[in-house]
């Protein structure tokens, strides 16, 4: 009987439900929800030895509305003192093609001890000088010791193998490509926001006039006499009105 999605849409944010589109954002949900990650809001931060894949997972992220986290001026300026001078001095932080696991540790660790981040995407491309298997560790290490969300995308294939393996063992979810990890934490914080819709309670009502009920009965009884089980437009307003809705 509704002809329009988004009512069902907003029934189904309003009950505390995340909405999927397939069957591997399923997974992929179900998977994060039961890990050990906390969420919370749909602030993202990206961190990326790639500057292209990181601007992906920015469009991406503006497409589908995630906001990408204002880092705070302090979490720069440590940045600022650990990094490279090249590094991109915001958000998404390109820490350079040569990054190591170390300068992915500080990067992580800036990110999620920052209040104005809520989740981090972490991205691996392989380079020259890039040690997938190590990075992935070390990204292992910083997700243990913090319950925001934290979301991997390990380019390639037989060079980050191992890594994803590491990934998957750790429970933390791990990605070909930037889009379904965004798409991910956005189903991630959209649980956080409609967690939050359920717990809200309607206003008092005990204020209010009370129902014309006899009018409300007297609606009813004359569809059912004349053996209808259906209100016309004018008695549907009118039994609405007997409740004083609108």
């Amino acid at each position: 009987l509704v002809g329009a999605d988004d009512e069902f849409d907003a029934a189904l944010r309003r009950a505390g439900v995340v909405r999927l589109g397939n069957v591997g954002q399923m997974y992929a949900a179900a998977s994060a929800l039961f890990s050990h990650f906390r969420p919370r809001g749909n602030r993202l931060a990206i961190v990326t030895n790639g500057g292209g894949p990181g601007v992906m997972a920015a469009d991406h992220a503006a497409d589908i509305g995630i906001p990408l986290a204002k880092l705070d001026p302090a979490t720069v300026n440590k940045l600022n003192d650990s990094l490279p001078a090249t590094w991109s001095k915001t958000n998404p932080l390109d820490i350079v093609g040569d990054a190591d696991p170390a300068r992915y540790a500080t990067a992580l660790a800036a990110c999620l001890e920052d209040d104005q981040v809520d989740g981090v995407l972490a991205i691996l491309t392989p380079q020259a000088m890039t040690d997938p298997t190590q990075a992935a560790r070390t990204v292992i290490e910083m997700a243990h010791k913090s319950d925001k969300p934290l979301v991997t995308c390990w380019m390639g294939q037989d060079q980050v193998s191992e890594a994803r393996l590491l990934f998957k063992g750790a429970g933390i979810p791990s990605f070909r490509t930037p889009e379904p990890a965004v798409e991910l934490f956005s189903h991630i914080s959209a649980y956080y926001r409609n967690q939050q819709l359920l717990m809200q309670t309607p206003a008092s009502i005990a204020d209010h006039a009370l129902p014309r009920l006899e009018s409300a009965k007297l609606v009813i009884e004359t569809a059912l006499l004349e053996g209808r089980k259906t209100l016309n437009e004018m008695e549907s307003k009118a039994l609405l009105a007997a409740f004083h809705i609108p």
